[in-house]
């Protein structure tokens, strides 16, 4: 399960429980957004987690797909 907790709300959200082996979870440079790694897809996942319109807030959309290899974790490089 991928889960988002509101600091100022309190409240905890479930993005997703149908994630396929995730195996990295990365907050984007801008801080509107999460990459998770599905390895066994070979794919990475964009869920929403800010932005200004808060309908989009948990959505999700395939940032990548069909990689090369299986992810195994995710960072950003040094210049995000």
């Amino acid at each position: 399960r991928l889960i988002r907790f509101d600091l100022q709300t309190g409240k905890v959200r479930i993005l997703s429980d149908q994630l396929a082996f995730p195996n990295g979870v990365q907050l984007a440079a801008d801080r509107q957004s999460i990459l998770v790694c599905e390895t066994t897809l070979a794919r990475v996942m964009r869920f929403w987690i800010g932005g200004e319109n808060p309908e989009n807030i948990g959505k999700s959309e395939v940032f990548i797909d069909n990689l090369p290899g299986l992810p195994d974790n995710i960072r950003l490089t040094s210049s995000g």
